[in-house]
C-alpha cells in the first residue's frame, strides 16, 4: 500500500546564491548560476515544530522493535528539475522529541534535467506516520554547475512489512548486514590477517617518559604518584617521575561494552556465535554480565570462566569478543592488550578514561581515572531521596542529617588496595548528576534535615516570616507554608536579597557533601586526586560550583558540543567553568563526534565521513588544550557501540568508536589523535 503526502515542512540549506518559495503546493528551489552557487554545509539543525509536518523519524531506537507505526525502507519524491545540466542533492530527515538529539536521516541522489520521480533509500532506519511527532525534510544543494530550478511536488512512501524489516539483519561479526563500507569484514581470515599487522611507532619516542609525560617541558619534584602543580598561570598533571602531564584518553578502553542483548532478538542475528566451542567465551548473562549492560562496571574486568552453554540465561553476545577471538585464538586478552597498548602509544594517547579496563591498566602499568563509589561496598540510600519528584540530585545524600558523618565514614576503605600504585590517576564519584537543575534549597525533600536546618537558620535571620516576606518579596502566610512548599524554582518576583540566602545555603550543603566525599578518599589513599563528579557540560548554579569545586583537584566535565557550538568556543565557555570554580583545572571527561555513515550507528549531529570527524576532533584537542587550565581530554569512547542499542531499555548505538566491533581503528581519526599528541605539550605550554 502506498500513502501520498501533500508537501510537508521543507527546509534548503548548502549554498550561498540559492533561493526557495512555495507555488501552491510545490516547493520551487532555484539556483541562480554555478559561480554564485558556493558549498556552505552548516553543522546543527533547525526545526520549528509549530508547522506542519508528515513523517515521524526513529533513526536510533534499533532495539525498539515492537515500536507502533507503518514502515516504509523508502520515499519517492515528485520532482521536476528545469536546468542544462544534474545537480546533487543530499535530502535529509529529523524528528522533534527524544529521538531528535540522535541523528539525522539522510542520503545523496543525483537529480537529471526533468525527472520526475526521485527515490531516497531509507537503509534499514524506520519511518512511521503514528508517533504524533513533526519532523523537517531538508535540501542540501551540494552541486549545480549551470544553476536552475527545481520543483518538487509530492511526497510518497511505499509501507513494508514490519517482521521482514528487521529480520536478519546483524551479520556473523556484528555489523549491519546491509550495505558497504571501508573496512567492513566480510571474511574471518580477514581478522586473522589483520592480527600480524605491525604496530605503529610510538609518539614523540624519546621524548616522553614511561607515563606519557613531556620530558622537554618544565622541571617538577618527582614524588611517585600523580599530582597536580601550577606554573605561573599553567596548569599541568604531574608524572611520578616529575615531568608535566596531559591525560589524553578514551573512555571504555577495553572490550566490556559491546555487548549485544540478544533477548527477544532472536530473529534479528544472521549467525550468532555458536556457544559451545571456542567462540563461547564471548556470552555472558542478561542484564550485568562482564560484557554486557548499560552501566559499565570496573569490577566486571575481563574474567573469562566457564559458562554453561545450555544456560538459558547466557543472552548478551560481545561481537567484540568474538572477532578477536577468531583473530587471535584462545589467548585473545593477552593479545588484545598487546596490541592496544602499542596502539595507546602510536596514537598518542597516555591515560585510560572512566569505565575502562583496570585490569589492563593495572598489568600495563597504564593511567587510569577509576570511579571511587562503584570500587567501594558502601550504602549512603538511607540518606538519598532517589523517587522524590522534585530533588533532581538523587544520588545526593541529607549532608545535614546527624546520621551523615557516620554513614560515610569509611566509605571508601576499599581504595586501600591502590595504595602503592603509581598508575591510579584519580577517582571521580558520581558521574552526570543533575546538580545543573539545582535552584533553591526548597528543591530538598520535605523530610530531610539538611531543609529543617535551612529553614532554621532564615527564621534566626529574620525572625518572623513578614521580615522574610519583605526582604524575599514574597508572600508566606505563615513559617510552616514555606516549610511545606517545595519547588526548585524562585517564587515570582524573588529578590536578590532571598537568592543570596538561597545560593548560600546551596554552597555550604554542597561543600558539606564534597568535603566529606575528599575527607574519605583523602583518609583510605593520601595524596590521590579527586576528579570531582563529572558534570555535564550545562555549568551549575554558580553557588553549587563554589561549594563543590573547592574540594576537587580536577574539575570534571562531560562536554559534548552543544546546538550551534564549534570548537573554537572552548576559550569562551570553558574559560566561565574556570572562573565560576574559583580558577580550578579542568577536563573533558567525555567528548566525541560520531559518524553516520553506511554503518547506521547513529550520531547527534550529521557527521558524513571519517575526515569530517577526524577534522572537529583536532580543532576540538587543539582548542582545549590551548587553553592552561585544561589538563585532560578523554574521548567517549574506545569502541563503536553495538548497533542493537547497549541495552534492551536504551537505544544509543552511536559511531562514536576509535575502533569498530571488529578492533578495526578508524583511520583518520587516529591519525588526527596522533598529530594533536605531537603537539600538545609546546601548545599548552604557550
Amino acid at each position: 500500500m502506498s500513502y501520498d503526502y501533500h508537501m510537508p515542512y521543507l527546509l534548503l540549506e548548502g549554498l550561498t546564491g540559492v533561493s526557495a518559495r512555495r507555488d501552491g503546493g510545490d516547493m520551487i528551489v532555484r539556483v541562480l548560476s554555478g559561480e554564485e552557487a558556493r558549498p556552505g554545509l552548516p553543522r546543527g539543525y533547525a526545526h520549528d515544530a509549530s508547522l506542519p509536518g508528515a513523517f515521524q523519524v526513529r533513526p536510533n531506537i534499533e532495539c525498539d522493535e515492537p515500536l507502533a507505526g507503518r514502515r516504509w525502507r523508502e520515499l519517492r519524491l515528485g520532482v521536476d528539475l528545469r536546468a542544462d545540466s544534474p545537480w546533487r542533492v543530499r535530502v535529509r530527515m529529523r524528528p522533534a522529541g527524544w529521538s531528535a538529539a540522535k541523528t539525522e536521516l539522510w542520503q545523496e541522489i543525483e537529480l537529471a534535467p526533468g525527472q520526475a520521480e526521485a527515490v531516497v533509500d531509507t537503509g534499514d532506519l524506520l519511518l512511521c506516520t503514528d508517533g504524533g511527532s513533526l519532523a523537517y525534510i531538508r535540501f542540501d544543494v551540494l552541486a549545480a554547475p549551470a544553476g536552475g530550478e527545481l520543483r518538487i511536488h509530492r511526497i510518497a512512501a511505499e509501507e513494508h512489512d514490519g517482521t521482514s524489516f528487521w529480520a536478519p539483519r546483524i551479520d556473523r561479526f556484528g555489523q549491519r548486514r546491509a550495505g558497504d563500507w571501508p573496512g567492513k569484514v566480510r571474511d574471518e581470515s580477514e581478522l586473522a590477517a589483520e592480527a600480524e599487522t605491525a604496530p605503529p611507532a610510538p609518539v614523540a619516542a624519546g621524548e616522553r617518559d614511561r607515563w606519557g609525560g613531556w620530558l622537554n617541558g618544565p622541571a617538577f619534584e618527582a614524588t611517585g604518584a600523580f599530582r597536580l602543580e601550577r606554573d605561573g598561570d599553567r596548569w599541568w598533571l604531574v608524572t611520578p617521575e616529575g615531568h608535566p602531564y596531559l591525560s589524553l584518553g578514551a573512555c571504555c578502553t577495553g572490550v566490556g561494552s559491546v555487548g549485544f542483548h540478544t533477548r527477544g532478538r532472536e530473529s534479528w542475528f544472521e549467525q550468532p556465535p555458536e556457544k559451545h566451542g571456542e567462540l563461547g567465551e564471548a556470552w555472558r548473562p542478561d542484564p550485568r554480565g562482564a560484557f554486557g549492560g548499560a552501566e559499565l562496571d570496573p569490577r566486571s574486568w575481563h574474567a573469562p570462566g566457564a559458562h554453561d552453554p545450555d544456560d538459558p540465561g547466557l543472552t548478551v553476545c560481545n561481537y567484540l569478543v568474538a572477532n578477536l577471538i577468531r583473530a587471535f585464538g584462545r589467548d585473545w586478552y593477552e593479545r588484545w592488550c598487546d596490541r592496544t597498548e602499542a596502539r595507546l602509544d602510536g596514537w598518542g594517547l597516555t591515560s585510560l578514561g572512566c569505565w575502562s579496563d583496570a585490569r589492563f591498566a593495572e598489568n600495563r602499568q597504564r593511567p587510569i581515572v577509576l570511579p571511587a563509589e562503584r570500587l567501594c561496598d558502601h550504602d549512603w540510600s538511607e540518606l538519598q531521596a532517589p523517587r522524590d519528584p522534585v530533588w533532581p540530585v538523587k544520588a545526593a545524600p541529607d549532608a545535614f542529617d546527624a546520621r551523615f558523618e557516620e554513614t560515610i565514614s569509611g566509605s571508601f576503605e576499599d581504595l586501600k588496595r591502590f595504595r602503592g600504585e603509581s598508575w591510579v590517576l584519580g577517582f571521580f564519584v558520581g558521574n552526570e548528576q543533575k546538580w545543573s537543575s539545582l535552584v533553591t534549597p526548597l528543591a530538598m525533600p520535605l523530610h530531610w534535615a539538611s531543609r529543617r536546618v535551612f529553614l532554621e537558620e532564615l527564621k534566626e535571620k529574620y525572625g518572623s516570616i513578614e521580615a522574610l516576606n519583605h526582604a524575599w518579596c514574597t508572600g508566606y502566610a505563615s513559617w510552616d507554608t514555606l516549610a511545606n512548599e517545595q519547588t526548585n524554582e524562585h517564587p515570582p518576583g524573588f529578590s536578590a536579597t532571598g537568592v543570596a540566602d538561597c545560593d548560600a545555603f546551596l554552597e555550604r550543603y554542597c561543600d558539606r557533601y564534597f568535603g566529606a566525599v575528599r575527607a574519605e578518599i583523602e583518609r583510605a589513599l593520601p595524596g590521590s586526586l579527586f576528579w570531582g563528579c563529572r558534570y555535564l557540560a550545562l555549568p551549575p548554579r554558580e553557588a553549587v560550583l563554589r561549594g563543590s569545586a573547592r574540594h576537587m583537584d580536577v574539575v570534571s566535565i562531560n562536554w559534548y558540543l552543544w546546538h550551534k557550538q564549534e570548537p573554537e568556543d572552548a576559550e569562551a565557555f570553558l574559560g566561565r567553568w574556570h572562573a565560576m570554580t574559583g580558577g580550578r583545572p579542568l577536563a573533558m571527561t567525555e567528548w566525541s563526534f560520531e559518524v553516520t555513515d553506511s554503518r547506521l550507528l547513529a550520531g547527534r549531529a550529521l557527521i558524513t565521513t571519517e575526515a569530517e570527524r577526524a577534522e572537529l576532533a583536532q580543532r576540538y584537542i587543539d582548542a582545549c588544550f590551548r587553553l592552561p587550565f585544561v589538563v585532560g581530554l578523554h574521548w567517549f569512547q574506545w569502541p563503536d557501540q553495538p548497533i542493537v542499542g547497549r541495552s534492551p531499555r536504551e537505544g544509543e548505538r552511536a559511531g562514536f568508536g576509535i575502533v569498530d566491533v571488529a578492533d578495526r581503528p578508524h583511520g583518520p581519526l587516529v591519525e588526527a589523535f596522533r598529530a594533536c599528541s605531537e603537539r600538545m605539550y609546546a601548545l599548552h605550554n604557550g
